[in-house]
């Protein structure tokens, strides 16, 4: 019964086998030594679970026709000399030794540098494990949920319930997600794992559940006051100024001031209301707010200020699509949960979702005491500072427009079709006249209805460019 050769196989049968003995289950089950002779049984005239190694080497060096002592062609060129003498002296290391013999052929022709069956048992325990922490986790929080109703004070139920419940979902919710990945994905993310570093396994490894890669931001934390402020600090800093805050209040407020009047908070946000047409709406009260602030009211001023920072988040939910009824039906909760899909870290969304409620919510009952209102005006300052800064964001689809317009409207005789392109995509964003863009945009309509851009996409395609 002839047999297929070795030398002529492509690499497209050489998959063939792969999948027909994944798709057995053999990948998942069986060693190295066992994988290989599995292969050779469809090459060699011998069966490499009936003979011994010795036997079994022979009949391989013997199918790919072998030499010990490799006879250089005359004229052979010197990259292909060297490779042929490393092939060479790769097989004749791995035909001292069984194991690396059986290695040689799972790494030569399926790229498997480790065997799969123990990537996948490395991956089910390490899951098992995960799913053990978050079952550990998702105890903790209903054992503290049934203490707070225990205990049945007001304060703590709507400063810490909040939280503990948007754990509860997160840590349920990627449970879920692991199941699914043990249920569905673990036997290719443990095949990817036994490649040679291959770019499918660096792929695939960036893509495993989001557990694995930061378990501690399933652990329940109440919001730090001032991790929404302050960016502009190195890290080690910035820890230290934490510190401060949680035991020296007054050298900490100290620093604050001196850091708004050094950093030109007000100005700023000033500034900022004259670049973006959410801000320019809303200018007259910032101004004023910030007036009475320079002026010493700081109880007017934290009364403006969550209000305001409240109408600046509806106005952003708007431009991005979001019904003026469902925000005014649903409240202040259903816009972080919608901006944050746009924003994800740059909302600080556990920071206003669980702090920043409690301190509008005082505001809205008249809870507000002179302690509350002398620590939190400043910080309040910042959160406005931070929000005007948000609706700066490029993850706008109207402010990564008009940077395009801006990107174009540089060189319009000679533009960078790239940005054409993507200025295509972004055609149906409306652009509000307080930019007073209109003559530009003119100009690019133009651009894109020309010849040259058309010839320039007809290239790229033609080229094969990925876009």
């Amino acid at each position: 019964m002839s047999k297929k050769s070795l030398n002529k196989t492509t690499i497209r049968e050489f998959s063939v086998i792969f999948e027909k003995l994944k798709n057995d289950g053999l990948i998942f089950r069986c060693s190295f030594a066992q994988i290989s002779k599995h292969f050779l049984n469809e090459f060699l005239l011998v069966n490499a679970f009936s003979v011994d190694f010795e036997t079994l080497k022979l009949a391989y060096l013997e199918h790919i026709e072998f030499e010990m002592n490799i006879v250089h062609k005359t004229n052979e060129h010197e990259l292909n000399r060297l490779a042929n003498e490393r092939h060479n002296n790769e097989i004749k290391e791995a035909i001292k030794d069984e194991n690396d013999f059986h290695k040689y052929i799972c790494k030569s022709y399926f790229d498997l540098t480790s065997e799969p069956k123990e990537e996948l048992l490395r991956a089910f325990i390490k899951a098992t494990e995960d799913i053990k922490k978050i079952d550990d986790t998702l105890d903790d929080i209903k054992k503290t949920l049934d203490e707070i109703h225990t205990r049945n004070l007001t304060d703590e139920i709507q400063e810490k319930n909040p939280i503990l419940y948007y754990y509860q979902e997160i840590n349920e919710r990627v449970k879920f997600e692991l199941l699914n990945f043990i249920k569905d994905d673990i036997k290719d993310y443990a095949l990817d794992k036994s490649y040679n570093n291959s770019f499918i396994s660096s792929w695939f490894t960036q893509n495993i559940y989001r557990y694995k890669w930061n378990p501690d931001l399933y652990k329940p934390k109440y919001p730090n006051d001032l991790s929404n402020k302050m960016g502009n600090l190195p890290l080690p800093e910035f820890h230290k100024l934490c510190n401060t805050y949680k035991e020296d209040k007054t050298a900490f407020y100290s620093f604050l001031n001196k850091y708004i009047s050094d950093e030109e908070i007000a100005p700023e946000i000033f500034e900022m209301t004259q670049k973006h047409h959410i801000l320019a709406s809303k200018k007259e009260i910032i101004f004023e707010a910030i007036n009475i602030y320079q002026n010493g009211s700081k109880i007017m001023f934290a009364c403006a200020v969550p209000t305001i920072i409240e109408g600046i988040l509806h106005d952003l939910c708007l431009l991005i699509g979001e019904k003026e009824n469902d925000l005014l039906q649903k409240g202040f909760q259903y816009k972080l949960d919608k901006l944050n899909n746009i924003f994800g870290w740059e909302l600080y969304y556990e920071y206003y979702s669980f702090r920043f409620r409690l301190i509008r919510n005082k505001v809205a009952h008249g809870r507000l005491t002179k302690i509350d209102v002398d620590e939190l005006a400043d910080l309040l300052l910042l959160d406005l500072h931070q929000i005007c800064h948000l609706v700066q964001s490029d993850k706008l689809k109207l402010n990564h427009k008009r940077f395009v317009i801006d990107e174009l409207n540089k060189n319009i005789l000679c533009p960078n079709y790239k940005f054409l392109m993507e200025y295509i995509l972004l055609e149906k964003e409306p652009v509000p006249s307080f930019y007073n863009l209109g003559v530009v945009v003119e100009k690019i309509e133009e651009l894109i209805l020309g010849d040259k851009f058309w010839e320039f996409l007809e290239s790229e395609l033609n080229n094969g460019v990925n876009m």
